[in-house]
């Protein structure tokens, strides 16, 4: 449990007889009101076993038993600077805690923040977004039903203690949209040659809003079909029919679900911050949400007021968010993530939220389709100045790993994001629309997409110590190099990295990426997938101011065009060898000539490297975390997570 020291005022002797000023008085007063406060807050227990929501909440032995409660009180009494609300380790809440911020409640302050942790031995205590079920019946081919009133968002098999992947939701196509129809969760209609799907039940209406439906990508001829047929031919699927209020699961083996626990997905947070500050959450386990794990949102129409100087470190996160959004209308904006810091999109002028740290907690599984997607990931910040973001392990499996970003709303400026593990993510850093981010230390491995994408109108980027390695693609997506600088990115440094076996190029300067100072970096294209070893892109626009020097390129001794240099050019040849690039570019390379000299080259300079496992080694490779310090509850989740193969 957390222990409370009270901090003494700091006296200053005054001149016997001089009468104290107004100013004195002032302060006097203020310190006074601060050590009250202080003094007055208060420890909130909660025993999911063993409480009682007759208890007061003040002490272990009389924990409130729901964290019903805690929203109860956040509403009709409100937490004060200094208070904590402790949850009993090793228990589970099949419910969402809710705080929203008053002007004087449910927020912390400078010295006294608002503290969500946990008391007591044992693993960490779980807000869990899921519900489990008994009383499934046979329909048919391989098909279960159980009667369901609440609305579905998703479906697991034997998830209760670990990730697992969600099982596949079936939509019900009810054809074309209709003005002034009624519509229900998870019908999906056609209109002027689009797909959407219902997000909820839709009243009458006569336009198609994104608070209500969203857009669909590719749906294949055969699932244009009734949620039943659809659940009946897909096994490893779900469908909730929302007019009979109930769900339809089918097994991968068509099994009986009664054989097995099952979790079914109500709720779609499991912390709502909404217009809070000065909060530290502290070590809970957060899972199967239907949206964020946590989201911290600006109350609407608050501006920057409150959602800042809040702290979220040493939790674990995995199977949340799915394949739709979190369209949140009242502040205009979409997004989803383990967790999901919303600064609103209502005004640019707004000033950006101060004050944030994010540290030392492990993401799992995002429970989306497999592709590159910008409207959920692992870690989605936007709108904050001076975020701090750092020794986090985060592996979404099928989503985009971190995005720190300006959503036409606060700019977002300075976050600093270090020291972080990523690996299994469909894109891994992303910083787009920032001034001066600096992207340093971190380790991004066995993954997919590319390793860092800088971009979005960002500017003065510092890109330093990162060790980026074997990054391959899914499908056809095309954003899968080392770095990745385009739509505007200039003046940045690259410095002291080291790339090696991505798949496309190990950095890329594209469109607005001119004026960049790239020096003292590995670069090994010996291993690359695409095109036998592309080590530069850039386009002839990002030339102007491009300074590049010292750094070290590992080749493929075959390969004579490793330099895509002046791109973009019509009837110009822009690929050039090793030779052409230290004549013409960088006087000062130095070159390996991969199985040949490789031992002559020196790696002291550099960011911390080591020559690519052989092919037939990589083939089986599981990622590893060797080197990243990970705080005990990060480190109980990556041994015993289950991991996704990596496929080179």
């Amino acid at each position: 449990m957390w222990k409370w020291k009270a901090a003494k005022p700091m006296m200053q002797s005054r001149p016997t007889g001089m009468k104290p000023s107004g100013k004195h008085i002032l302060l006097g007063l203020l310190l006074a009101v601060g050590i009250a406060a202080h003094c007055n807050a208060a420890q909130y227990y909660v025993d999911a076993t063993h409480g009682s929501d007759r208890g007061t909440g003040l002490s272990p032995n009389a924990a409130w038993q729901h964290l019903s409660m805690v929203n109860q009180f956040a509403r009709s009494r409100g937490f004060r600077p200094g208070d904590a609300i402790l949850l009993k380790s090793g228990e589970r809440w099949h419910e969402q805690m809710e705080l929203v911020s008053a002007q004087t409640t449910n927020s912390g302050s400078d010295q006294h923040p608002l503290r969500i942790g946990s008391y007591g031995a044992g693993e960490l205590p779980t807000i869990d977004g899921a519900d489990t079920s008994s009383g499934w019946k046979s329909v048919g081919k391989g098909v279960y039903q159980i009667a369901m009133k609440d609305p579905v968002y998703k479906v697991f098999v034997d998830g209760e203690d670990r990730p697992t992947h969600a099982l596949a939701a079936q939509p019900n196509f009810v054809g074309g949209w209709t003005s002034g129809n009624a519509y229900k969760m998870w019908d999906f209609i056609q209109n002027q040659g689009k797909m959407f799907f219902a997000m909820q039940d839709i009243t009458t209406t006569n336009r198609i809003v994104p608070s209500d439906w969203y857009r669909m990508g590719y749906v294949p001829s055969e699932q244009m079909a009734s949620g039943m047929e659809n659940v009946s031919r897909v096994a490893g699927s779900w469908f909730y029919d929302a007019r009979q209020q109930s769900l339809f699961v089918h097994l991968a083996d068509g099994g009986d679900p009664s054989r097995h626990s099952i979790q079914i997905t109500h709720r779609t947070y499991g912390i709502l911050l909404q217009g809070c500050h000065h909060v530290v959450v502290d070590g809970v386990r957060v899972i199967h949400t239907a949206k964020s794990g946590i989201l911290a949102a600006v109350n609407a129409g608050s501006g920057s007021a409150g959602n800042e100087y809040n702290t979220i470190r040493n939790s674990v996160f995995w199977n949340l968010g799915d394949n739709t959004t979190d369209w949140i209308a009242a502040l205009n904006m979409a997004g989803e993530g383990a967790i999901f810091v919303a600064a609103g999109t209502t005004s640019p002028a707004n000033a950006a939220l101060r004050g944030w740290t994010i540290e030392d907690n492990a993401v799992g599984e995002i429970d989306s389709d497999r592709f590159l997607n910008y409207e959920r990931s692992g870690l989605s910040i936007t709108g904050t100045v001076d975020l701090v973001l750092k020794h986090n392990y985060v592996s979404t499996v099928n989503a985009l790993g971190i995005s720190v970003f300006t959503a036409h709303g606060p700019q977002c400026t300075t976050p600093v994001i270090q020291g972080n593990f990523l690996t299994m993510n469909d894109g891994n850093i992303r910083v787009s629309g920032c001034v001066k981010p600096v992207i340093d230390g971190n380790t991004i491995t066995y993954s997919y997409g590319y390793g860092v994408q800088i971009g979005g109108n960002s500017s003065g980027a510092t890109i330093t110590h990162n060790t980026i390695h074997h990054i391959a693609r899914i499908g056809n997506e095309n954003a899968y190099n080392g770095v990745d600088c385009n739509g505007g990115a200039p003046d940045g440094t690259l410095a002291y990295n080291s790339i090696a076996a991505v798949w496309g190029a190990e950095a890329t300067f594209e469109i607005g990426c001119s004026r960049w100072s790239v020096h003292d970096n590995v670069f090994d294209s010996s291993n690359n997938v695409k095109g036998g070893g592309l080590t530069f892109y850039i386009r002839q626009e990002s030339v102007p101011g491009l300074k590049i020097e010292n750094n070290l390129y590992r080749l493929n001794a075959g390969t004579r065009q490793q330099f895509n240099y002046g791109a973009g050019v019509p009837g110009v040849r822009s690929f050039h060898d090793f030779d052409w690039w230290k004549q013409n570019v960088e006087a000062n390379a130095q070159q390996c000539v991969a199985g040949k000299d490789d031992r002559r080259c020196s790696f002291a300079n550099t960011a911390p490297y080591s020559l690519p496992e052989s092919a037939a080694k990589l083939a089986t490779s599981q990622p590893s975390a060797a080197g990243f310090t990970a705080v005990p509850a990060v480190q109980r989740f990556m041994s015993t997570a289950p991991r996704a193969n990596w496929q080179p």
